[in-house]
């Protein structure tokens, strides 16, 4: 291994783990040693050796000749468990990129404690580093989203070599009180826009610049039901514009997210209409020049709604609430409503007893969710009258 540097009496040198260690002269035939062995310890203890070269010699003994191949013990470092972990987890792309971005969170701040191994690691750490978050006033859900690859790695090292590790984070819990005010506000809770603002919102959209990107998006959304990437990957193959459905499937959270749904007049004049200007072909996303980047429409449909409406406090991601919070005001077929948004079933007998095939679903939403989001959507234009657009072949 190579001299790394030399300064002054001090000589530092790389050592097979990775990390640098150094050798002080004290007198005749005399070295210190300073530097952590592979299992992260700090050692220092005085080698007598002829020549530095014998002495490092010596003291690459002393640090690293107790390896975790002749050990047994995987003596992975804590960067390293992080990322064997996340590589192993079945998720998105997107979501392992996140994983990464939490878990270097922790890694800055676990170096600055001292420590290099994920075997160093006690519950208390986790605990520290949960007060830290919390001082940091973060909200809730996103410390639970900084916490959970933590959590997950915690699990698969104790699941992959249990003779070395526990899984510390079994126990790690968020305070109940975390991220939440303890008084009533008028503004609290999760901000919503009726189908009558969604429609207004729409309207207003005509004449933006991004229209042509934004309004497929939000009629999905607001309209559908559907979820920021669900609207962001679905393409023109998913659309049958004879039927007035759209299919949602491919890389989805879980099996009651695969749906066919059929969908209100509104939607349906709206790809209509970008059918008619863009001329898609049919592996076309409906929703062009985003691709799969969530942060890139977002910001688009942030700015909108905050220039069509500027005290809006919305995410774009929430624009899917409308139709869920607007049937459970108005009383429409609870499971259904949920089923056509795609969330699980809840009871044993609409998992296993209620008859939903696919063509039979299709036939109840139109029927009990999509009459009443066309009546709701009719209500909101009184005076104006819809029309049924041509329809159009997609190459």
């Amino acid at each position: 291994m190579a001299l790394v540097a030399k300064k002054q009496e001090k000589a530092t040198f790389k050592g097979p783990n990775g990390r640098k260690y150094s050798l002080f002269p004290k007198g005749k035939k005399k070295w210190r040693l300073n530097g952590r062995n592979w299992k992260g310890e700090r050692k220092r203890p005085l080698i007598h050796a002829e020549t530095l070269a014998e002495a490092r010699t010596k003291a690459e003994e002393i640090l690293f000749g107790l390896t975790p191949e002749t050990s047994g013990h995987p003596g992975l470092e804590i960067f390293e468990s992080f990322a064997r972990a996340v590589k192993s987890k079945i998720c998105k792309d997107t979501t392992k990129k996140h994983y990464v971005q939490f878990a270097g969170y922790f890694c800055d701040w676990v170096e600055k404690q001292g420590l290099s191994f994920w075997h160093q690691l006690r519950f208390f750490h986790l605990q520290d580093y949960l007060s830290f978050l919390v001082k940091k006033n973060l909200k809730r859900k996103t410390i639970s989203h900084y916490l959970e690859p933590l959590r997950f790695t915690s699990k698969w090292m104790a699941v992959n070599w249990p003779d070395y590790y526990q899984d510390i984070a079994q126990s790690l819990r968020i305070p109940n009180e975390v991220g939440e005010d303890s008084e009533y506000h008028e503004s609290s809770g999760n901000p919503v826009l009726l189908i009558s603002e969604v429609v207004e919102f729409l309207d207003w959209l005509n004449n933006y610049p991004k229209a042509s990107i934004l309004r497929p998006g939000v009629a999905l959304q607001g309209l559908c039901g559907l979820q920021l990437q669900e609207a962001l990957r679905l393409t023109w193959k998913k659309v049958d514009l004879r039927e007035n459905t759209i299919t949602i499937d491919g890389q989805v959270k879980n099996r009651w997210r695969k749906r066919k749904i059929p969908v209100a007049s509104l939607v349906s004049e709206i790809l209509f209409e970008a059918v008619e200007k863009n001329n898609p072909t049919l592996d076309d996303r409906i929703i062009p020049a985003t691709g799969e980047s969530f942060n890139a429409y977002s910001k688009l449909m942030k700015r909108a709604l905050m220039k069509w409406r500027p005290s809006l406090e919305i995410a774009p991601k929430d624009l899917r609430n409308t139709i869920q919070t607007e049937g459970i005001e108005k009383g429409w077929n609870d499971y259904l409503l949920r089923r056509y948004v795609g969330h699980a079933a809840r009871s044993v007998s609409e998992r296993h007893y209620f008859g939903d095939k696919g063509k039979r679903l299709v036939h109840l939403f139109r029927e009990q969710i999509v009459s009443r989001i066309n009546d709701a959507i009719s209500e909101s234009k009184k005076g104006t009258k819809g029309h049924k657009p041509e329809i159009i072949e997609i190459a």
